[in-house]
């Protein structure tokens, strides 16, 4: 069938696109007619270059840069899952605060960044999300839930 359909292209036999209709036709006959004068430009004289500006580089604000940190110790993390949730909470809400601030984090702010720690545990995806389909927090998660 491939051999038939003007428009199908073999695969395998060349890449190259038959110039031709398919029936042993070129697609133009003849050459065409030049004229003397047929109002192109000499391709010879090009425009001249326009000259450009050296680029003035701009004044980058500064920006504070942090310090690694390095945690001595354990991260300080509570027990429980509403302990946990409750450091999400405040990690999230300090590092808008930094952004917004545009600084890095002391030291002590540092510290409590490292206690995010997500929300892939079940037990505390369960209570600090409502549930799809309910307008309520699990009982005793109403509080932490609002906050986030």
């Amino acid at each position: 069938m491939a051999k038939t359909d003007p428009f199908t292209l073999d695969l395998f036999g060349g890449t190259a696109l038959s110039s031709g209709l398919g029936l042993d036709a070129t697609a133009v006959a003849g050459g065409f007619a030049t004229d003397a004068d047929d109002g192109e430009c000499d391709p010879t004289i090009t425009a001249p270059a326009m000259l450009a500006r050296a680029a003035t580089p701009r004044a980058k604000p500064a920006v504070a840069h942090g310090r690694n940190f390095h945690l001595e110790g354990d991260r300080g993390l509570h027990r429980g899952w509403k302990a946990r949730a409750r450091d999400n909470v405040a990690a999230i809400r300090l590092a808008a605060d930094l952004e917004a601030a545009q600084r890095p984090a002391t030291a002590d702010e540092q510290a409590q960044l490292i206690r995010f720690i997500g929300f892939g545990a079940s037990d505390l995806a369960g209570g600090i999300f409502r549930r799809p389909g309910e307008a309520t927090f699990r009982p005793g998660w109403e509080e932490i839930g609002a906050e986030l």
